[in-house]
């Protein structure tokens, strides 16, 4: 493979890293906005809410540790990443 040939594909992965990040980024706004929604309007209670969200990070973390995933795995820092945003959004 030749040089311009490595440079197009490294360009091609950025990019997709980028669009990759860009989606979580709203996906991440949307779930808070409608937890907010639903908290105004009194259909959940943020504590119960963040008590079972932190549960639920937690059997993930859990589940993929069992599946031989260590602590200090990729997938494990995403899914503890994730969660700790969410969840820091609304203990603030």
């Amino acid at each position: 493979m030749n040089e311009k040939n490595n440079e197009d594909r490294i360009e091609w992965i950025e990019k997709l890293i980028k669009y990759s990040s860009d989606g979580d980024e709203v996906i991440n706004s949307l779930v808070g906005n409608l937890v907010n929604y639903l908290v105004k309007k009194e259909v959940i209670e943020i504590e119960d809410y963040l008590d079972f969200t932190k549960n639920t990070r937690d059997v993930y973390i859990s589940n993929l540790k069992k599946e031989g995933h260590d602590e200090e795995s990729n997938i494990v820092n995403h899914v503890k990443k994730q969660f700790n945003m969410h969840i820091n959004d609304f203990e603030k």
